[in-house]
């Protein structure tokens, strides 16, 4: 049963009650079935492409989603209103591309998912019980996740890396490393530990707002993002908890703008403290894994072209690429990148460096000032959640974004939707969850 709070209401709702109908209530597992599947497989391909680019199985699993839910799907004016918008700006992003071929291929992705958005969006704007189906799956595909990667880390430490263990789907894994990443780091179904770690610590701090799963599933879910060893994993659970043991009530009352300010201040002082001279690397430099923050000074490393070489790079990218260098190239444009910011993307000893592993800045690179609608509207709906619903989650969304490029990819847009979904305005009905009367199986 999938509990959620908002203000001082509260209430419940099984989350197989879509209707009396035997038929609906086998759709509905059906449909349940389906969003577990999308969070488990984004690395599983399948026999189809677009040019180089590979679909995967959850790819080919959300657009028959969206095949189901269109017909008869009731559209908000509004909401269409802004597809359009990212569309359009989507198509200035490919003319004004350095590569147009490349660009319209990640163009694609961006619709592919918006689109996605959208229709589960309007979906649930007229189902309510649909926002429970895909919050439960999520947090099921989180534990399923989680007991795989405790698997692999027993195995590695009894049987040593196993490329079978560790990236499961073989050749058909959709990202496989040029080199085994963990011996005692665990990335569960996932290409690399730090995405299996921060989807992890989002899945906690759903769970810990939903209060729907036991203490045994968080303390599953927890052993497996310790597991993945990954910085940015560390750093993004110890600061949404932080937070929201400071902040978050335990109703979760909604923040007034006095207390949305300091806690702007102090994300954003957790952003930028690496880069000044208060010692903040000092502190962690004993402890294991959370040591490699000093990697922010040092070029090549993780850490470094995720923060340091993308925000050292915005002046110059502003005044000679106003409008972004176009969707889909960074990493083309890296290769042989200009040399006034060529110092700062030098490939380190694992190969990395020439990209930005970085959602946020990577915007501002690919739509120049057109990142302003996509940082208005995203730092919108954080601010939305962490006045209106729970100070934890928004907190891991931002830190996931700054731990990783991966913009066009399910993982991103599966959190905006979640996000979104807990902003509805049934959420907090006093007709109880969803605006609708609770029912009981």
């Amino acid at each position: 049963m999938i509990m959620i709070r908002s203000g001082s209401n509260a209430a419940s709702l099984p989350c197989s009650i879509a209707s009396s109908s035997s038929t609906e209530v086998k759709q509905n597992k059906a449909l349940y079935v389906l969003f577990v599947s999308i969070f488990l497989f984004p690395n599983l391909v399948t026999p189809f492409n677009l040019g180089n680019r590979i679909i995967t199985l959850s790819e080919i699993i959300i657009f028959s989603i969206i095949l189901t839910m269109l017909p008869g799907l009731k559209i908000r004016l509004k909401d269409f209103l802004l597809l359009l918008v990212f569309v359009f700006v989507g198509l200035i992003s490919v003319a004004i591309s350095i590569e147009p071929s490349e660009s319209f291929k990640s163009f694609l992705s961006l619709v592919f998912f918006s689109v996605f958005t959208f229709t589960m969006v309007q979906t649930a704007r007229s189902k309510p019980y649909f926002v429970n189906l895909f919050l439960n799956a999520f947090l099921s595909a989180v534990f399923i996740l989680a007991v795989y990667g405790i698997f692999q880390a027993i195995s590695a430490h009894l049987f040593g890396p196993l490329d079978k263990v560790i990236y499961p789907f073989g050749i058909f894994t959709w990202h496989t490393q040029s080199q085994l990443l963990i011996n005692w780091r665990a990335n569960s179904l996932y290409y690399e530990p730090n995405i299996f770690g921060m989807v992890s610590v989002f899945g906690l701090m759903l769970n810990l707002y939903l209060r729907n799963r036991s203490i045994y599933w968080n303390a599953i879910v927890l052993i497996g993002i310790i597991l993945s060893f990954a910085t940015t994993t560390y750093f993004m659970l110890l600061i949404s908890l932080v937070l929201q043991l400071l902040i978050g009530k335990r109703k979760f009352k909604s923040m007034d703008n006095r207390k949305f300010f300091l806690v702007t201040i102090l994300v954003f002082f957790s952003i930028l403290a690496p880069f000044t001279d208060l010692g903040v690397a000092g502190i962690f430099k004993n402890i294991p894994v959370l040591n490699r923050i000093s990697e922010l000074s040092v070029p090549g490393t993780s850490g470094y072209y995720r923060i340091t070489a993308p925000i050292s790079s915005i002046p110059y990218m502003l005044s000679h690429y106003p409008l972004g260098i176009g969707i889909g190239t960074i990493d083309l444009f890296l290769d042989e990148a200009p040399s006034e910011i060529s110092g700062f993307f030098v490939k380190g000893h694992s190969s990395y460096g020439k990209t930005i592993d970085n959602i946020i800045l990577g915007w501002i690179f690919s739509f120049g000032l057109f990142s302003l609608l996509f940082l208005w509207l995203f730092f919108n709906i954080l601010r939305k959640t962490i006045t209106q619903v729970s100070v934890g989650l928004p907190i891991s969304m931002l830190i996931f974004c700054w731990g990783t490029g991966s913009f066009l990819f399910f993982e991103f847009w599966s959190f905006l939707i979640i996000l979104i979904f807990l902003n509805l305005p049934f959420a907090g009905s006093g007709r109880g969850l969803l605006g609708i009367e609770n029912l009981h199986a």
